[in-house]
């Protein structure tokens, strides 16, 4: 009778813990692509990151830049007050930069900008079509004391990760109930084999 109480409570955890198990493996929907840079604001010819997450893999991503503001100057006589725009001309996006998804669908690259302005950098799936953005600020020397950075994220809220807690609370009775499953069965084999 033990025996059958043991197993019975073994099975019972090992199908807590298979139910658990794919819960914690896919998130549903499907993420969004995103993108991200490693600072958000940069001298000119100051290098750095932009990643593009959440693609296919092995997907061409090309990731194409937008100039939507001119160079920032400090205004307030460099007491960091509001910044101004400063007239003139545009300067000419750089050409796209293609880059290679990974098997987790991730993919990065290395950017240097060298005029003064905010760009908006997107990478764009070239089989998926998705789409992410993020902005770029790149000021002058003499601004960068007075411009935060206003974080790495491309303003965009971080993906949350890990395992939700109720299922970790499932996952531990499920272990719980294999080991007593477990136990009982040692026990009533044990006691068997004391008495023959």
């Amino acid at each position: 009778m033990k025996k059958k109480i043991g197993a019975a409570l073994a099975l019972s955890g090992a199908l807590v813990l298979a139910g658990a198990v794919p819960a914690v493996a896919g998130q549903y929907p499907a993420p969004q692509p995103g993108a991200v840079v490693s600072i958000s604001t940069v001298t000119p010819g100051q290098p750095f990151t932009i990643t593009v997450t959440n693609f296919t893999p092995n997907e061409r991503v090309l990731i194409s830049f937008t100039i939507v503001a001119g160079p920032q100057a400090a205004g307030g006589g460099g007491r960091g007050g509001a910044g101004l725009s400063v007239p003139g001309v545009l300067a000419a996006a750089p050409a796209p930069v293609e880059v290679v998804a990974n098997a987790n669908g991730v993919a990065s690259a290395t950017i240097v900008l060298n005029e003064p302005g905010t760009y908006v950098l997107t990478g764009t799936g070239a089989t998926s079509g998705h789409s992410a953005s993020t902005r770029v600020v790149v000021v002058g020397s003499a601004e960068v004391a007075q411009v935060s950075d206003q974080g790495q994220t491309g303003g965009q809220a971080l993906a949350q990760t890990g395992a939700d807690p109720a299922l970790i609370g499932w996952s531990i009775a499920g272990v719980g109930a294999v080991a007593a499953g477990a136990a009982v069965t040692i026990v009533a084999r044990r006691r068997s084999a004391t008495r023959q």
